[in-house]
């Protein structure tokens, strides 16, 4: 009866840590994903600030060209 219970013990020890090594790795896949996709939205927010100030210093080059004519 004990080696039953032992076997019975060290399987369900086994599977813990299966589902455990499961949930890690997913959860280190969630993380990678969420770092990528915030890193891709600061290059966007960058990138969109600076066509914004070149669309300005253009704009306002512009107008003192027009100015100076």
């Amino acid at each position: 009866m004990s080696a039953v219970l032992c076997i019975v013990s060290l399987v369900g020890a086994c599977m813990a840590l299966a589902f455990g090594a499961v949930r890690f790795g997913g959860a280190l896949l969630d993380y990678l994903a969420d770092r990528r996709s915030s890193v891709v939205r600061g290059e966007n927010y960058v990138a969109l600030a600076r066509a914004e100030l070149a669309q300005r210093t253009a704009r306002d080059l512009a107008r003192i060209e027009a100015r100076n004519v």
